[in-house]
Protein backbone atom coordinates (compact mmCIF):
# COMPACT_ATOMS: atom_id res chain seq x y z
CA UNK A 1 0.00 0.00 0.00
CA UNK A 2 1.30 3.41 -0.83
CA UNK A 3 1.67 5.97 1.73
CA UNK A 4 3.50 9.35 1.14
CA UNK A 5 5.21 7.95 4.37
CA UNK A 6 6.83 5.37 2.87
CA UNK A 7 8.63 5.61 -0.81
CA UNK A 8 7.86 2.02 -1.63
CA UNK A 9 5.45 2.01 -4.48
CA UNK A 10 6.03 5.91 -5.50
CA UNK A 11 6.51 6.89 -8.99
CA UNK A 12 9.84 6.76 -10.13
CA UNK A 13 8.86 9.29 -13.11
CA UNK A 14 7.28 11.87 -11.13
CA UNK A 15 9.09 11.42 -8.05
CA UNK A 16 5.96 10.44 -5.94
CA UNK A 17 4.34 13.75 -6.90
CA UNK A 18 1.77 12.09 -8.94
CA UNK A 19 2.76 15.22 -12.15
CA UNK A 20 5.31 15.29 -14.53
CA UNK A 21 6.90 18.74 -15.13
CA UNK A 22 7.95 18.37 -19.34
CA UNK A 23 7.59 20.97 -22.58
CA UNK A 24 4.98 20.31 -24.75
CA UNK A 25 6.99 21.35 -28.45
CA UNK A 26 3.71 21.76 -30.28
CA UNK A 27 2.68 24.72 -27.97
CA UNK A 28 5.70 26.24 -28.18
CA UNK A 29 6.51 25.27 -31.98
CA UNK A 30 2.64 25.76 -32.80
CA UNK A 31 3.20 26.11 -36.81
CA UNK A 32 6.45 24.17 -37.62
CA UNK A 33 6.06 25.03 -41.47
CA UNK A 34 6.83 29.19 -40.97
CA UNK A 35 9.39 31.07 -40.59
CA UNK A 36 10.71 32.59 -37.53
CA UNK A 37 9.42 35.89 -38.74
CA UNK A 38 6.10 34.68 -39.64
CA UNK A 39 5.31 32.96 -36.12
CA UNK A 40 6.64 29.44 -35.70
CA UNK A 41 7.44 29.92 -32.33
CA UNK A 42 4.50 31.15 -30.07
CA UNK A 43 6.16 32.53 -27.42
CA UNK A 44 8.05 34.85 -30.07
CA UNK A 45 4.82 36.37 -31.53
CA UNK A 46 2.86 37.21 -28.30
CA UNK A 47 1.67 40.89 -28.82
CA UNK A 48 3.89 43.67 -28.78
CA UNK A 49 0.59 46.08 -29.80
CA UNK A 50 -2.08 47.02 -27.71
CA UNK A 51 -4.71 46.60 -30.11
CA UNK A 52 -5.02 44.70 -33.67
CA UNK A 53 -5.08 48.32 -35.74
CA UNK A 54 -1.66 49.22 -33.80
CA UNK A 55 -0.46 46.15 -35.23
CA UNK A 56 -1.33 46.89 -38.64
CA UNK A 57 -0.39 50.27 -39.29
CA UNK A 58 3.69 49.02 -37.90
CA UNK A 59 3.43 46.63 -40.14
CA UNK A 60 2.35 48.46 -43.49
CA UNK A 61 5.35 51.37 -42.24
CA UNK A 62 7.46 47.99 -42.24
CA UNK A 63 6.65 47.13 -45.57
CA UNK A 64 7.03 50.88 -46.86
CA UNK A 65 10.28 51.05 -45.65
CA UNK A 66 11.48 47.97 -47.21
CA UNK A 67 10.49 49.03 -50.45
CA UNK A 68 7.13 47.89 -51.08
CA UNK A 69 5.76 49.38 -53.85
CA UNK A 70 3.06 51.72 -54.14
CA UNK A 71 1.74 53.69 -57.51
CA UNK A 72 4.08 56.66 -57.94
CA UNK A 73 1.64 60.01 -57.49
CA UNK A 74 0.62 62.53 -55.35
CA UNK A 75 -2.20 59.82 -53.88
CA UNK A 76 0.92 58.14 -52.66
CA UNK A 77 2.50 60.92 -50.82
CA UNK A 78 -0.72 61.72 -49.51
CA UNK A 79 -1.20 58.15 -48.18
CA UNK A 80 2.15 57.62 -46.58
CA UNK A 81 1.90 61.32 -45.42
CA UNK A 82 -1.31 60.50 -43.36
CA UNK A 83 0.56 57.25 -42.17
CA UNK A 84 3.76 59.23 -40.62
CA UNK A 85 1.76 61.55 -38.92
CA UNK A 86 -0.41 59.27 -36.97
CA UNK A 87 1.54 59.15 -33.27
CA UNK A 88 1.87 56.81 -30.65
CA UNK A 89 1.92 55.99 -27.09
CA UNK A 90 2.67 53.09 -25.07
CA UNK A 91 0.19 51.25 -22.83
CA UNK A 92 3.03 49.20 -20.53
CA UNK A 93 4.46 47.73 -22.53
CA UNK A 94 3.05 47.88 -25.40
CA UNK A 95 2.68 50.20 -28.42
CA UNK A 96 -0.97 52.04 -28.68
CA UNK A 97 -1.58 53.79 -31.91
CA UNK A 98 -3.48 57.13 -31.55
CA UNK A 99 -7.46 57.12 -31.44
CA UNK A 100 -8.15 57.82 -34.98
CA UNK A 101 -10.57 60.60 -33.17
CA UNK A 102 -7.82 62.47 -32.39
CA UNK A 103 -5.97 62.14 -35.52
CA UNK A 104 -8.83 64.16 -37.05
CA UNK A 105 -9.11 66.65 -34.24
CA UNK A 106 -5.57 67.15 -34.37
CA UNK A 107 -5.25 67.08 -38.38
CA UNK A 108 -8.46 68.47 -39.21
CA UNK A 109 -9.09 65.49 -41.49
CA UNK A 110 -9.71 61.84 -40.88
CA UNK A 111 -7.28 59.01 -41.89
CA UNK A 112 -9.82 56.84 -43.93
CA UNK A 113 -7.29 56.17 -47.03
CA UNK A 114 -4.45 54.88 -44.59
CA UNK A 115 -7.17 52.87 -42.30
CA UNK A 116 -7.99 51.78 -45.81
CA UNK A 117 -4.68 50.47 -46.70
CA UNK A 118 -3.74 49.13 -43.79
CA UNK A 119 -6.29 46.72 -43.43
CA UNK A 120 -4.46 44.39 -46.11
CA UNK A 121 -1.85 44.31 -43.50
CA UNK A 122 -4.11 41.82 -41.13
CA UNK A 123 -2.14 38.91 -41.80
CA UNK A 124 1.79 38.74 -42.65
CA UNK A 125 2.45 39.45 -46.16
CA UNK A 126 4.89 36.61 -47.41
CA UNK A 127 6.34 35.15 -50.23
CA UNK A 128 6.08 30.97 -51.29
CA UNK A 129 3.92 28.69 -50.03
CA UNK A 130 4.31 28.79 -46.17
CA UNK A 131 1.94 31.31 -43.53
CA UNK A 132 0.41 34.04 -45.19
CA UNK A 133 -0.84 33.97 -49.12
CA UNK A 134 0.81 30.66 -49.95
CA UNK A 135 -1.44 29.07 -51.88
CA UNK A 136 -4.61 30.49 -53.07
CA UNK A 137 -7.04 28.12 -55.33
CA UNK A 138 -5.21 25.52 -55.41
CA UNK A 139 -2.41 27.16 -56.95
CA UNK A 140 0.83 28.25 -56.18
CA UNK A 141 0.47 31.85 -54.27
CA UNK A 142 1.79 34.82 -55.32
CA UNK A 143 3.20 38.19 -53.81
CA UNK A 144 4.30 39.97 -56.76
CA UNK A 145 1.77 41.40 -58.75
CA UNK A 146 -0.42 39.14 -61.20
CA UNK A 147 -3.01 41.60 -62.44
CA UNK A 148 -3.60 40.91 -65.66
CA UNK A 149 -2.08 43.20 -68.83
CA UNK A 150 -4.21 46.16 -69.89
CA UNK A 151 -7.07 44.63 -72.54
CA UNK A 152 -9.59 46.93 -74.50
CA UNK A 153 -12.17 44.51 -74.08
CA UNK A 154 -12.14 44.65 -70.18
CA UNK A 155 -14.97 47.45 -68.94
CA UNK A 156 -12.09 48.52 -66.81
CA UNK A 157 -9.69 49.37 -69.91
CA UNK A 158 -11.17 53.31 -69.75
CA UNK A 159 -10.82 53.74 -66.37
CA UNK A 160 -7.17 52.25 -66.22
CA UNK A 161 -6.13 54.11 -69.34
CA UNK A 162 -7.08 57.71 -67.72
CA UNK A 163 -6.00 56.58 -63.93
CA UNK A 164 -2.47 55.09 -64.89
CA UNK A 165 -1.72 55.47 -60.99
CA UNK A 166 -4.05 53.13 -60.08
CA UNK A 167 -2.93 50.01 -62.70
CA UNK A 168 -0.32 47.68 -60.92
CA UNK A 169 0.60 45.71 -63.70
CA UNK A 170 4.08 44.22 -63.75
CA UNK A 171 4.84 46.46 -60.86
CA UNK A 172 6.81 44.15 -58.07
CA UNK A 173 6.42 44.67 -54.62
CA UNK A 174 2.25 45.20 -54.70
CA UNK A 175 0.59 42.30 -53.17
CA UNK A 176 -1.45 40.37 -55.80
CA UNK A 177 -5.32 40.46 -56.11
CA UNK A 178 -5.31 36.71 -54.57
CA UNK A 179 -2.96 37.43 -51.63
CA UNK A 180 -5.19 41.21 -50.83
CA UNK A 181 -9.00 39.12 -50.64
CA UNK A 182 -7.08 35.88 -49.11
CA UNK A 183 -6.39 38.14 -46.30
CA UNK A 184 -9.92 39.65 -46.18
CA UNK A 185 -11.06 36.38 -45.52
CA UNK A 186 -8.79 35.86 -43.13
CA UNK A 187 -10.25 38.51 -41.30
CA UNK A 188 -13.84 37.21 -41.85
CA UNK A 189 -13.26 33.89 -40.72
CA UNK A 190 -11.27 34.68 -37.42
CA UNK A 191 -14.11 37.87 -36.68
CA UNK A 192 -17.41 35.88 -37.61
CA UNK A 193 -19.35 39.03 -35.43
CA UNK A 194 -17.98 41.36 -37.38
CA UNK A 195 -19.86 42.82 -40.68
CA UNK A 196 -18.11 43.57 -43.39
CA UNK A 197 -19.22 45.04 -46.85
CA UNK A 198 -16.93 44.29 -49.65
CA UNK A 199 -17.15 46.82 -52.09
CA UNK A 200 -17.18 46.85 -55.87
CA UNK A 201 -18.96 42.76 -55.74
CA UNK A 202 -16.20 42.23 -53.08
CA UNK A 203 -13.33 43.33 -55.87
CA UNK A 204 -14.86 39.88 -56.87
CA UNK A 205 -16.55 41.20 -60.04
CA UNK A 206 -14.90 38.92 -62.58
CA UNK A 207 -16.97 35.70 -61.29
CA UNK A 208 -20.61 36.02 -59.46
CA UNK A 209 -19.84 32.88 -58.64
CA UNK A 210 -16.29 33.43 -56.52
CA UNK A 211 -19.08 35.89 -54.98
CA UNK A 212 -21.29 33.09 -54.38
CA UNK A 213 -18.91 30.75 -52.71
CA UNK A 214 -17.68 33.78 -50.25
CA UNK A 215 -21.08 34.83 -49.62
CA UNK A 216 -21.92 31.23 -48.64
CA UNK A 217 -19.00 30.48 -46.34
CA UNK A 218 -18.81 33.94 -44.46
CA UNK A 219 -22.50 35.07 -43.03
CA UNK A 220 -21.12 38.03 -41.81
CA UNK A 221 -20.25 39.10 -45.41
CA UNK A 222 -22.28 41.44 -47.86
CA UNK A 223 -21.16 42.88 -50.93
CA UNK A 224 -22.16 46.48 -53.03
CA UNK A 225 -22.29 47.18 -56.80
CA UNK A 226 -20.35 50.42 -56.80
CA UNK A 227 -18.73 50.51 -60.03
CA UNK A 228 -19.28 47.09 -61.06
CA UNK A 229 -22.60 47.19 -62.68
CA UNK A 230 -20.74 47.26 -65.94
CA UNK A 231 -19.03 43.78 -64.86
CA UNK A 232 -22.85 42.55 -64.36
CA UNK A 233 -23.87 43.38 -68.05
CA UNK A 234 -21.78 41.67 -69.87
CA UNK A 235 -22.40 38.34 -68.19
CA UNK A 236 -25.45 36.27 -69.11
CA UNK A 237 -28.53 37.41 -68.21
CA UNK A 238 -30.06 34.68 -65.95
CA UNK A 239 -26.80 34.01 -64.54
CA UNK A 240 -26.95 37.29 -62.75
CA UNK A 241 -30.43 37.35 -61.88
CA UNK A 242 -30.35 34.10 -60.22
CA UNK A 243 -27.30 35.12 -58.11
CA UNK A 244 -29.31 38.36 -57.24
CA UNK A 245 -32.45 36.42 -56.73
CA UNK A 246 -30.69 34.05 -54.09
CA UNK A 247 -28.01 36.33 -52.43
CA UNK A 248 -30.96 39.26 -52.29
CA UNK A 249 -30.33 39.82 -48.69
CA UNK A 250 -26.68 40.05 -48.78
CA UNK A 251 -26.32 42.78 -51.78
CA UNK A 252 -26.48 46.66 -51.42
CA UNK A 253 -26.93 49.25 -54.57
CA UNK A 254 -24.03 51.64 -54.65
CA UNK A 255 -22.30 53.76 -57.71
CA UNK A 256 -18.91 55.28 -56.18
CA UNK A 257 -19.94 58.58 -57.57
CA UNK A 258 -17.95 61.32 -56.37
CA UNK A 259 -17.80 65.40 -57.05
CA UNK A 260 -14.94 66.74 -58.27
CA UNK A 261 -13.38 70.38 -57.32
CA UNK A 262 -13.26 70.85 -61.38
CA UNK A 263 -16.62 69.44 -62.15
CA UNK A 264 -19.48 72.18 -62.42
CA UNK A 265 -23.53 71.53 -60.65
CA UNK A 266 -25.02 70.88 -63.80
CA UNK A 267 -22.23 68.41 -65.00
CA UNK A 268 -22.74 66.64 -61.51
CA UNK A 269 -26.31 66.01 -61.36
CA UNK A 270 -26.07 65.02 -65.35
CA UNK A 271 -23.64 62.51 -64.61
CA UNK A 272 -25.15 61.34 -61.53
CA UNK A 273 -28.75 61.11 -63.26
CA UNK A 274 -27.90 59.31 -66.04
CA UNK A 275 -26.01 56.60 -63.73
CA UNK A 276 -29.07 56.30 -61.54
CA UNK A 277 -31.54 56.08 -64.68
CA UNK A 278 -29.08 53.49 -66.48
CA UNK A 279 -28.53 51.33 -63.05
CA UNK A 280 -32.21 51.23 -62.42
CA UNK A 281 -33.25 50.45 -66.32
CA UNK A 282 -30.68 47.25 -65.85
CA UNK A 283 -31.88 45.87 -62.42
CA UNK A 284 -35.71 47.04 -62.74
CA UNK A 285 -36.51 45.77 -66.61
CA UNK A 286 -36.08 43.43 -69.05
CA UNK A 287 -35.17 46.16 -71.63
CA UNK A 288 -32.57 45.38 -73.96
CA UNK A 289 -30.20 48.33 -74.32
CA UNK A 290 -26.72 49.89 -74.49
CA UNK A 291 -24.51 50.13 -71.08
CA UNK A 292 -21.72 51.56 -71.52
CA UNK A 293 -21.09 50.74 -74.66
CA UNK A 294 -22.54 46.82 -73.98
CA UNK A 295 -25.68 45.08 -75.34
CA UNK A 296 -27.39 43.82 -72.52
CA UNK A 297 -30.75 42.99 -71.08
CA UNK A 298 -32.18 43.94 -68.29
CA UNK A 299 -33.13 41.52 -65.55
CA UNK A 300 -36.60 42.39 -64.42
CA UNK A 301 -35.95 41.84 -60.70
CA UNK A 302 -39.29 41.53 -58.70
CA UNK A 303 -40.03 44.99 -56.53
CA UNK A 304 -39.39 43.21 -52.96
CA UNK A 305 -35.73 42.29 -53.99
CA UNK A 306 -35.68 46.11 -55.81
CA UNK A 307 -36.82 47.21 -52.29
CA UNK A 308 -34.17 44.79 -50.48
CA UNK A 309 -31.04 46.29 -53.01
CA UNK A 310 -32.12 49.88 -52.79
CA UNK A 311 -33.06 49.96 -49.66
CA UNK A 312 -33.56 47.38 -46.84
CA UNK A 313 -30.23 45.60 -47.05
CA UNK A 314 -28.37 49.15 -46.82
CA UNK A 315 -30.20 49.92 -43.26
CA UNK A 316 -29.70 46.43 -42.65
CA UNK A 317 -25.97 46.32 -42.86
CA UNK A 318 -24.90 49.51 -42.01
CA UNK A 319 -27.11 50.21 -38.72
CA UNK A 320 -27.91 53.79 -37.80
CA UNK A 321 -26.87 54.55 -41.43
CA UNK A 322 -30.71 57.10 -41.22
CA UNK A 323 -30.41 59.09 -38.39
CA UNK A 324 -33.46 59.53 -36.07
CA UNK A 325 -35.16 63.04 -35.93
Amino acid sequence: LFSFNNPRGACSQCNGFGAILEYDESLVVPYPTRSLRDGAIDPWTKPRYDNKRTEMYFAAVDWIRKGGALPPGPASQELIAALSRTTYSFRGDRLLLEPKEQVKARLGYSPDDADAFVLTFAQPVTAGGGYGYGRSRGRPGRVLVDYDPLDPQSPDYGYYKNNPAWYVHGRAGVPSKEAILAARDRLLEKNPRLRVVGCHLGSMEEDVDDVARRLDRYPNFAVDTAARVVHLVVLPTDRVRNFILKYQDRIVYGTDLGVSKEATPADVIKEWEEQYANDWRYFATEDKFQYDGHQTQGLGLPPAVLRKLYHANAMHWFPGIIGSH
